[in-house]
């Protein structure tokens, strides 16, 4: 599992990805919270493959404007 984390205005957003129990989806989970308060939050899964595609594009994207 990867985690991000960056926090602002007193307001913290994670997001996790992970592989699903199956291996076949990627899931991926965003929360934004104050204190303990979860002020908004989200959990989709994404084929693993989809997934693979939109990694794929967003390399090719940064090769072509480095």
């Amino acid at each position: 599992m990867a985690t991000y984390t960056k926090q602002a205005n007193g307001i913290t957003t994670a997001i996790s990805i992970e592989r699903a129990a199956d291996d076949r989806y990627i899931s991926i989970q965003i929360r934004s919270h104050k204190g303990f308060e979860i002020i908004e939050g989200a959990h989709i899964w994404i084929p693993v493959t989809e997934f693979q595609k939109f990694c794929e594009a967003a390399i090719k994207e940064a090769e072509q404007s480095a």
